[in-house]
Order: structure tokens, then sequence, then C-alpha cells
């Protein structure tokens, strides 16, 4: 990954760049950690076969309706804290 980061950034640009890679990082594991237990959970309170199979397609919806917002504030926050608009 040599050309991960831009390299004309400054210190601050660098220092943001490095925050915001590693807040999604941690954004990233924390909701897919949470998200399997709970789905897993809900999963083996599922009493018949066909409620598993019909709660199969939410559950797999609520993954990414949760990381993308995450997601997109981390980068609204990223391009705040580095004056670009």
């Amino acid at each position: 990954m040599p050309y991960q980061f831009n390299p004309s950034l400054g210190l601050w640009g660098g220092l943001v760049a490095v925050m915001a890679a590693f807040a999604r990082i941690l954004t990233l594991c924390s909701v897919v950690a949470v998200w399997s237990v709970l789905s897993l959970s809900a999963w083996q309170r599922m009493a018949g076969q066909i409620w598993r199979y019909l709660a199969l397609l939410p559950m797999l919806v609520a993954l990414p309706a949760a990381l993308i917002p995450t997601m997109l504030a981390i980068a609204a926050i990223e391009r705040w804290m580095s004056g670009r608009r």
C-alpha cells in the first residue's frame, strides 16, 4: 500500500488521515462484532426453520444499514478536521 495516503499531506493532514483509518477499522470491527452476536442469538432463539429463513434477509440488511451511516460520519468528520469542504 505505498500510495494509501496522499504524500503531499502535511503533519496535520497525515494525522487526520491516520486517525480516520483507525476509526474506520475500530468501527468496522465493533459493528461486525455486535451484529454477529445479536444475529446469532436471534437466530438461535427462533423456533421454526421457516422463521429463520424469513429473518435472514433483514439480518443481512442490518449490517450495511449500521455500517454505511458510521462510515459516512467518519468521512464527514475527516473532511471537517482536515479543512476540505
